[in-house]
């Protein structure tokens, strides 16, 4: 059979697809190129395509000249010798056979290196690299049967069999990127939203501890665990605020914030109590239904039981329409007096603007109110018994408070505090001192003021009016009748609904016409409560 070299490239191994660009190449035994796929480079016209072809096929076979042995330059003729693998235009082959360690040097006649000589008894496979990319290639001997010594040599792009996998892989990562990225931000969400929860559960916590119970927030969660939490402290937050109803929330506050149990006891601690009253409530009761009442009476009891708070009093107990409150306890309050004697007037102001306004569109009741104010030493503690307690003040200081309240009546006064009381506030607040009275049950006489209001809002006219008070009740205390007569009787003219000019002008004059015993010392006996 004979065969081109030309056909053998272009009709068999041209056809010959192994992977998407793999090439393959046969050599002989002695290294030199019997044919190669000679498709390197793709042209639309096939014309030119075989033209380029057969040119480049063509470089395969040397033309060696033969001379006659008479003419040295007379051919006869010519040989033809293959191209040596190693003198291949096709860089690749070159570099392959190179890389396979393949090439064996012959020798010719004279005992000289000569031409390659190819020893391959089975396949061998290699990775290279050529010119930045990495190939695969393969060396395989012609059946052992055959005539032919030839070798097939395949190189491939290490690419035609990694492109699925690094295709694949690169979508696995892609995917595995996404995917944890996707995980990461859901994870986040319900990280947030759990943290979110988590601390919307804190500021409850916080708002208990700090016994801010005006606004419970219910926490509501997909995670039955933090749902069941919100609930629960909703419900406990609802539960205190009712239970602060009942039980002075300074009191409860005070308690969640030190850590303490109740226990019964108390300590000596100097405090200002106050005591207040509606003027006249009882005929104001019998013109309201029990319902209104109880609905009116809750009005002017929180419109005042909120002024005590904002002064930071606590409220011991309501009696009826009676408030008792006192400061410096269970909290610290260095200002005690000043606190008490600021709600006394804050709460009087406040009166007359419901009286004035809203009161009086509704049709209310036109409450007015009374104060007592005295400041002592007190026992204040938990008194009652190990089941049942009450945080509270037991002393003469209250007493003398509740005394002092009733006292406004007589004197047709507002606000009434006792010497000891005046001591602390005398810079801030103005009072008129009223009469040196003795309480009932009491033995020792007290001084009483009426506390007018604060000493940056008095006229100079009220103050004037005050000394000249003072005055007339020193001359009074000293049995000066005439000369205390002399300015009541000013002062009444010049406030003519004042009562307490009244009263000691009254007094004078019965004095003038039946003159004290020597035992007289100027005190006021009240025998009323």
């Amino acid at each position: 059979m004979d065969i081109g070299i030309i056909d053998i490239s272009t009709k068999y191994l041209a056809k010959l697809q192994v992977g998407k660009n793999g090439k393959v190449f046969i050599l002989n035994e002695t290294g030199e190129i019997i044919a190669y796929n000679p498709y390197t480079q793709k042209i639309d016209d096939p014309v030119k395509q075989q033209q380029m072809v057969k040119e480049e096929l063509s470089k395969l076979i040397t033309q060696i000249p033969k001379y006659d042995k008479n003419d040295s330059q007379k051919i006869t003729g010519y040989d033809f010798k293959l191209t040596s693998i190693m003198n291949s235009p096709n860089e690749l082959y070159k570099a392959a056979f190179e890389k396979s360690g393949l090439m064996q040097a012959g020798k010719n006649d004279e005992g000289k290196p000569g031409t390659i000589e190819i020893k391959l008894p089975e396949l061998k496979q290699f990775r290279f690299n050529f010119k930045g990319m990495n190939y695969i290639c393969s060396f395989s001997p012609f059946p052992a049967d055959s005539v032919f010594k030839w070798v097939v040599g395949i190189v491939i792009p290490e690419n035609d069999f990694m492109e699925i996998t690094k295709k694949n892989t690169f979508i696995i990562i892609f995917v595995s990127l996404v995917t944890l990225l996707l995980s990461f931000l859901i994870g986040l969400l319900i990280s947030n939203s759990i943290t979110h929860e988590l601390n919307a559960l804190a500021d409850e916590t916080e708002k208990i501890r700090e016994f801010d119970l005006d606004n419970p927030v219910r926490i509501d969660s997909r995670l039955v665990e933090i749902h069941q939490m919100g609930e629960s402290f909703y419900n406990m937050e609802i539960g205190l605020r009712s239970f602060s109803k009942y039980v002075p929330s300074e009191i409860v506050r005070f308690l969640i914030q030190s850590g303490q149990e109740a226990e019964l006891g108390g300590e000596n601690r100097v405090l200002s109590v106050c005591f207040s009253d509606i003027a006249d409530f009882t005929t104001i009761s019998e013109s309201l239904t029990p319902n209104r009442l109880v609905t009116d009476l809750g009005d002017y009891l929180s419109e005042m039981s909120s002024i005590v708070l904002r002064n930071g009093g606590t409220i011991d107990k309501y009696i009826g329409d009676a408030i008792m409150a006192f400061w410096n306890a269970p909290m610290d309050c260095a200002d005690h007096a000043f606190q008490a004697c600021k709600s006394a007037i804050e709460s009087h102001k406040r009166l007359e603007e419901l009286r004035g306004t809203r009161w009086k569109e509704e049709q209310k009741p036109l409450f007015k109110a009374r104060f007592g104010i005295n400041t002592g030493e007190l026992v204040v503690g938990n008194m009652g018994s190990d089941r049942r307690m009450n945080y509270t003040v037991l002393g003469d200081t209250v007493n003398l408070a509740s005394r002092l309240e009733g006292i406004n009546k007589m004197y047709n006064t507002f606000i009434i505090c006792s010497e000891f009381t005046y001591e602390m506030v005398k810079d801030n607040i103005a009072c008129r001192i009223l009469d040196v009275v003795r309480v009932k049950g009491k033995t020792k006489p007290v001084a009483i003021y009426e506390v007018v209001g604060f000493k940056d809002d008095l006229s100079a006219e009220m103050e004037q009016f005050i000394n000249e008070y003072a005055d007339a009740l020193k001359y009074y205390m000293n049995r000066q009748f005439n000369d205390a007569l002399k300015i009541f009787t000013r002062l009444q003219i010049q406030k003519p609904g004042d009562t307490p000019s009244k009263l000691l002008k009254d007094r004078c004059q019965r004095y003038l016409i039946n003159p004290p015993g020597s035992a007289w010392d100027g005190v006021f006996d009240r025998r009323e409560k």
